[in-house]
């Protein structure tokens, strides 16, 4: 039985000789510290180098690449969960695969979504930030450092779509990557939700014969932008369905309008304002 901290907390384990085909003493698929014993301890040290807190020179590059697909990720630290667990092997394949995910940011919180089973996250990061309180269920763990954030389950168990933690100063996420127990690696798309309703200055104005309106919406419902002319009466219509919460734009192609002034308005919810713009031909 192996104890080690990992997050604060004490984890133990059976010590579980499993590697590739089941040698790990060539110091392959995921035996990184060549004791020909694939535990707790390589977890650590993978996630380390992941974080660039660990100098992965150390260690052979075949065990660090637990999934031999040359890049050195959270997919690795699920393929060597999988390993420590015994459940490589039924080749991975459990839950649902994930064809899709998103990371969205609102208010010093960190959501995920996701169309899978999520057996892991990794997001690169920049700011000056400090994670308050991670809501992560039991048997996950959070790790990071000035520049990754890693999340991973330590026991087999999925992640579904919510908040994955809090913070407090200045984080912004350039890009996630998003594994499931397929083995699957999925770019995150990154979504900033705004925290307010809020329609920009249309830009160009004045304009001809094209302009983009953006706007944001901080939970998602119906929006409606539409064209008004000098009489008030409703020329165009430029969007009318349901969004996503974040920041979107639309254009508006007057080609067929007569030069003058127009006012374009949105209401979503209890959200109304409209802006004055000009098309001068």
């Amino acid at each position: 039985m192996t104890q080690f901290a990992i997050g604060g907390e004490n984890i133990y384990i059976d010590d579980i000789c499993i590697g590739c085909h089941g040698n790990v003493s060539t110091g392959e698929c995921g035996d990184i510290d060549g004791d020909e014993d694939v535990n707790v301890s390589d977890v650590v040290i993978l996630v380390g180098i992941i974080l660039n807190l660990t100098d992965d020179s150390e260690y052979p590059p075949d065990a660090v690449d637990v999934n031999g697909d040359g890049a050195v990720d959270v997919v690795d630290v699920v393929y060597l969960v999988s390993i420590i667990l015994g459940l490589d092997d039924t080749g991975l394949e459990r839950g649902i695969p994930a064809s899709y995910g998103d990371i969205r940011q609102k208010s010093n919180q960190l959501f995920i979504k996701s169309d899978g089973d999520i057996a892991g996250v990794q997001l690169e990061v920049t700011g000056a930030f400090y994670i308050t309180s991670s809501l992560l269920p039991n048997g996950w763990e959070l790790e990071y450092s000035d520049e990754m954030v890693l999340i991973f389950s330590m026991d087999g168990s999925s992640l579904d779509d919510g908040i994955l933690f809090e913070y407090e100063g200045d984080m912004s996420v350039k890009s996630g990557i998003i594994a499931d127990w397929h083995g699957n690696g999925i770019t995150a798309e990154v979504v900033e939700i705004p925290g307010s309703f809020y329609l920009a200055p249309a830009y160009p104005n004045p304009f001809n014969p094209e302009t983009t309106v953006s706007y944001a919406i901080p939970t998602s419902g119906q929006v409606d932008i539409s064209v008004y002319d000098m009489m008030g009466h409703e020329v165009m219509v430029l969007i009318h369905e349901v969004k996503e919460a974040g920041n979107h734009s639309v254009k508006w192609n007057a080609e067929s309008f007569s030069s003058g002034v127009y006012f374009i308005k949105m209401s979503s919810q209890d959200y109304i304002v409209s802006q004055k713009v000009m098309l001068i031909k």
